[in-house]
Formats: structure tokens, C-alpha cells, sequence
């Protein structure tokens, strides 16, 4: 069953992580710093400013927590397998995952799950019990499935990033350029302006990650719940297809 494979892959990283205790511990003091500088940062902004192109700090800080908590996850679950897809490839580790007997892609994309990366969730999760704009008791659901969908998007960009490892083996470059571009999925989507909000918004999905969550709380329209199923579901097919894609083209490494 589906679920006993993500159970054995999550044990395997669990006992993975417990020989490095020490770095897990550090990785959870930089993320708490790194994200208090953001936060510092649009802090010193709104020191001269009450509103931002119709942005409040809660608001803002709103986006920043949001984006963070999707980009944790997404780290914490797959960045591991997709950063590796290279050096599998050039290996022949990468035939290892085509012949196994079901779950492939599942077993593929979780192998090199980080559990210590979850732990960063802690103080994201914090602050949005002070940040959150929530008004009705169904806007926690709500947002916990807008974080899936935010995560679905991120998995499926990511996805096909890796699966250019299938052709081009070597795409370490790229995928630094992928994770740096996503650091600015924190910032409200009135950045963009038009070519550019047209590439970050629609070709590279920056401005949708957090802002279609905020977006929600702040109308509570119907339409952009609709809009983020639509969204996520059209990335995690164009992933899907651009992996069976490229894979046809797959000549093995041997090893």
C-alpha cells in the first residue's frame, strides 16, 4: 500500500536523522534567523510607510510565514530525492527506482526525505498564531488545504527541474537558480508589472505560491479556492507529462 511505503521511507529518515542530531539542531537556529531577517526587513520598511501598494505588515508578514511554511515542506520531502536526480542519473542508480516492482516515482521523490527539515515548521506555525487573518473556524482547514495546493505547485516546478536530469544529467545550476528564484515567493504579488508579472505569475509560479492563500482570506472568494485547484492541478500534469516526456529518451548509465 501506498501508505506503508511513505510510512518505511519516513522511519528510514527518522533513523537517518537521529546520527545527525547536532546539525539538525543548527539547521533550526539558521531557518529561525533566516526568517526573522525577512520579517526585520519588511519591518524597517513599514517604519516609514502604514500601507504598501495596499499591503498592511500583517498582511505582508501573512505571505512571508505562508511561503515559508510551503517551501519547508517541500525541502523537508522531496528537494532531497530532486537534488540527487543528478548524480542517480550519471550512476546508474536512477534503473535502480524504473525496476521497482510499483510505487516508483512515489519511492523516487520521498527517497531522500529530511524529516529534521519539518522540524523548521515549528516557529512559521507560531507566528501565524499572530499573524493569521483568519475570521471563521473553517479558515483553518482552508488554509491547510491552500498549503497543500501551494505545495503541489512548488512539487510539480520542481519536478520537472529534476526531470532535465534525464537528458542533461548535469543540472546543479539550474536547480540552485529554481531555489534561489522561489526564496521571492514571500513578497506580495503588486512586485510584479507586466512582462515580468507574466513570467513570475503564470511561466514561473512565484506570485501564486502564497498570494492566492492571502488573496482568499482577504475577500473570501469562492473563485479563488477554484482557481487554486485549477492552478495546482494543470503544474502536477504538466510535471507528470513532461517526466513521461523525458524518460522515453532515457539511456541508461549502467552500474
Amino acid at each position: 500500500m501506498v501508505v506503508n511505503t511513505i510510512k518505511a521511507l519516513i522511519n528510514i529518515s527518522i533513523e537517518k536523522d537521529k546520527v545527525y542530531i547536532k546539525d539538525t539542531l543548527l539547521l533550526l537556529l539558521f531557518d529561525i534567523v533566516n526568517l526573522l531577517i525577512q520579517i526585520l526587513f519588511f519591518k524597517i520598511i513599514f517604519m516609514h510607510f502604514n500601507i504598501i501598494k495596499g499591503f498592511s505588515f500583517n498582511e505582508v508578514i501573512f505571505i512571508v510565514i505562508t511561503a515559508q511554511i510551503i517551501e519547508i515542506l517541500y525541502n523537508s520531502f522531496f528537494m532531497g530525492g530532486f537534488s540527487s536526480m543528478s548524480s542517480w542519473v550519471a550512476m546508474g542508480k536512477f534503473d535502480y527506482f524504473l525496476l521497482l516492482p510499483q510505487h516508483r516515482e512515489l519511492i523516487m521523490n520521498l527517497y531522500e526525505m529530511s524529516m529534521k527539515n519539518l522540524i523548521e515548521i515549528i516557529f512559521p506555525l507560531l507566528l501565524l498564531v499572530k499573524y493569521n487573518p483568519f475570521k471563521y473556524f473553517w479558515d483553518i482547514p482552508l488554509y491547510i488545504v491552500f498549503i497543500l495546493l501551494g505545495l503541489f505547485v512548488r512539487y510539480s516546478f520542481g519536478y520537472f527541474i529534476a526531470s532535465l536530469a534525464i537528458i542533461y544529467t548535469r543540472i546543479d545550476t539550474l536547480q540552485m537558480i529554481e531555489n534561489m528564484l522561489f526564496t521571492y515567493s514571500i513578497f506580495p504579488y503588486v512586485i510584479y508589472k507586466q512582462m515580468a508579472k507574466w513570467i513570475f505569475v503564470v511561466i514561473i509560479p512565484l506570485g501564486l505560491i502564497a498570494n492566492i492563500p492571502f488573496a482568499y482570506f482577504n475577500s473570501h472568494s469562492l473563485y479563488l479556492i477554484f482557481l487554486a485547484i485549477i492552478i495546482s492541478s494543470i503544474y502536477l500534469i504538466l510535471g507528470k507529462l513532461i517526466y513521461i516526456k523525458f524518460l522515453k529518451k532515457y539511456q541508461s548509465a549502467g552500474g
